[in-house]
């Protein structure tokens, strides 16, 4: 699930032998397949093009699932009626837990989402290209759109302008949406910077320490003093930025400007934060300190002093390099407003603990982020091999946002920013636009994907077969408590498959330490986390379950249904084809933007959980 179209499942070099059992899989060696046998085998089961029946045993491509819990097996109705009395009990007790589920959602998706933390400056998943025309388009058309819902920062948009073919001669406008005025005052900067100083060798190097660093040298902060006064000198009803390349509303301008003061107050000392933002990151990692222990421990051992070191200083240099020891002041831009201040906030259980430790004005920083988590690590590694991970990841972005300006002040890239709730873009938006992609991340955890389809459905581009929505799904595993990763409860499971995990790793050359070594399978348990496993756990079928419960809870909302029946119960087959929009069957071919899954045990410095699932809807005439 998680290769270039092509390519290797295994290596990664390009294939041309299929898995016989899934045509899915592709491999260039029989040596990479059957070194990729323990991993591929849960794709593989639940893709696999023939299935037992359960009754008689034959095996067949025809054969059908019962549509109540998508778990077992049929060739035909008379074994599935011969079958009904033995599964009955177990089937009834699949569609009450979707039901369990649903009700829980019913509330969940009824409830207005506050961000109750800090703003996510830096992400919790990686960046993704979101055109790969190799495998879509095939060639780029003149103009292409791309709208990111309530996505955050700029990583995503840069990945995708650097991955462009040099073949490209056309544009690209991105629509860039986020409820968080701190987040896009940031994106806004970040914009400006680029074109204010192109043409400056240094200015890709200079952004990458102001986008990640929590110190920064007096070049830098010279640089982003200069650039948020020169933004403040704009009147109220700016609706252009960088020579026509960014546009936004007046209105919305309005309402970022006070962002831009802060950090300004802040850089010309005016106003100073309680905690510095190093400080800040000391006491956010500190507090997370299991977790950075085991973080430290699961990647290379080759990676582990660098990246200790930026848990220690959050400077995105390497030690040898000589900016170090002049990034001297904090990182204003960093700053945001502490939401344990606000009153509705303060008694939140879900507010970060570090916050009730710092002032008013805090730095944006989340202890499930870090630049590390912002970029593919495979991607990082393949253009900068090495051992030092600021030396490779600021190399490698600062590639990225060199790429990225090259078209951007050719006038090639466009941006449109819109600070609104991402169910209110379409009013934003002139009405002949459509879009090429749209990306909602997992905006999809807060917001049920009916509803955000039926919303975004309109702004697909219609005449353009490949147009798809892209929705992931992160937190859907808390809902299904034991199920979706190794149970604990079951020993003889949850040693079986770390002991798949070692065994597969063994073939890695990226493998942490203790896979070579001859620790019992309990302390690595102990040691390493369940995500450890998580590439070789069968949660598929629960994932099924999860959309079926949330398609559930959005047509029989809590306030017209108080109770749920499991006759209503709908099945896989109404999850493929919901709100006008048909679904890519995970189960049967390719996902062609965003893998349904990735790779957990190959990327371990980027810091997958292993639950993240995406989708991709397309319009029933291009399937």
């Amino acid at each position: 699930m998680d290769s270039r179209f092509g390519a290797c499942w295994r290596c990664g070099r390009p294939g041309g032998t299929k898995c016989a059992a899934c045509e899915l899989a592709l491999y260039c060696s029989s040596a990479c397949q059957e070194r990729d046998k323990i991993r591929h085998e849960v794709e593989c089961t639940n893709c696999a093009i023939k299935h037992t029946c359960s009754v008689c045993s034959t095996v067949a491509g025809d054969t059908k699932t019962c549509a109540n819990c998508e778990r077992i097996w049929y060739c035909n109705a008379t074994c599935q009626r011969a079958d009904w009395s033995r599964h009955k009990q177990s089937c009834n007790e699949t569609r009450e837990k979707i039901v369990n589920v649903a009700r829980v959602l019913q509330r969940v998706f009824g409830q207005v989402q506050n961000m109750s933390s800090f703003p996510y400056y830096w992400g919790n998943s990686h960046a993704q290209d979101l055109i790969k025309i190799d495998q879509n388009e095939g060639e780029y058309p003149d103009k292409m759109a791309i709208l990111l819902a309530g996505v955050g920062n700029l990583r995503n948009v840069m990945t995708t302008v650097a991955g462009l073919k040099p073949s490209f001669e056309g544009s690209i406008h991105f629509v860039l949406n986020d409820s968080n005025s701190q987040v896009l005052a940031r994106n806004v900067l970040f914009l400006h910077i680029l074109w204010k100083y192109q043409g400056e060798e240094k200015v890709a190097k200079n952004l990458t320490q102001i986008w990640y660093s929590v110190k920064i040298t007096e070049e830098e902060a010279t640089m982003a003093q200069e650039c948020l006064a020169e933004l403040l000198s704009l009147p109220d009803d700016t609706n252009t930025l960088c020579g026509g390349r960014v546009t936004i509303s007046a209105e919305h301008w309005v309402k970022i400007r006070p962002v831009f003061h802060l950090w300004l107050s802040l850089l010309t000392g005016e106003r100073n934060m309680q905690k510095s933002p190093q400080e800040q990151l000391q006491l956010t990692y500190e507090m997370a300190r299991e977790g950075v222990r085991l973080y430290l421990r699961n990647i290379p051992r080759r990676h582990r002093e660098s990246a200790e070191n930026w848990f220690k200083t959050g400077i995105l240099l390497s030690k040898s390099d000589p900016r170090r020891k002049r990034a001297c002041r904090d990182n204003a831009t960093l700053a945001a407003w502490n939401p344990a201040h606000d009153a509705v906030l303060r008694t939140d259980q879900r507010l970060p603990a570090v916050a009730q430790h710092v002032g008013e004005i805090a730095a944006g920083i989340n202890d499930d982020a870090m630049p590390f988590s912002d970029w593919d690590y495979l991607e990082v590694k393949a253009q900068n091999p090495g051992k030092d991970l600021m030396k490779m990841y600021s190399h490698y972005i600062d590639d990225v946002e060199r790429k990225f300006a090259g078209l951007f002040n050719q006038g090639r890239v466009s941006c449109h920013v819109i600070l609104d709730d991402c169910l209110n873009v379409q009013g934003h938006l002139p009405v002949e636009v459509q879009f090429d992609r749209i990306f909602t991340s997992n905006i999809s955890d807060y917001i049920n994907y009916p509803v955000l389809l039926e919303k975004l459905r309109p702004l697909l581009r219609k005449d353009n077969p490949k147009s798809v929505i892209i929705t992931e799904f992160i937190n859907w595993s808390m809902y299904f408590p034991g199920e979706v990763t190794p149970p604990q409860h079951d020993p003889p499971l949850t040693m079986q498959l770390f002991s798949s995990a070692v065994e597969d790793l063994r073939h890695e050359p990226d493998r942490p330490d203790w896979v070579s070594g001859r620790a019992d399978m309990m302390t690595i348990l102990l040691g390493t986390g369940l995500a450890s496993a998580a590439d070789y756990f069968d949660n598929w079928g629960v994932f099924k379950h999860y959309l079926r419960a949330a398609l559930l809870a959005h047509k029989c909302p809590e306030s017209s249904y108080t109770v749920l029946s499991p006759k209503d119960v709908p099945k896989m087959s109404e999850v493929r084809s919901v709100s006008g929009m048909k679904m890519r069957n995970f189960l049967k071919e390719l996902n062609t933007v965003c893998p349904f899954r990735n790779r957990v045990n190959v990327r371990r410095v980027t810091k997958l959980h292993g639950h993240r699932s995406v989708l991709e809807w397309t319009l029933p005439e291009s399937v």
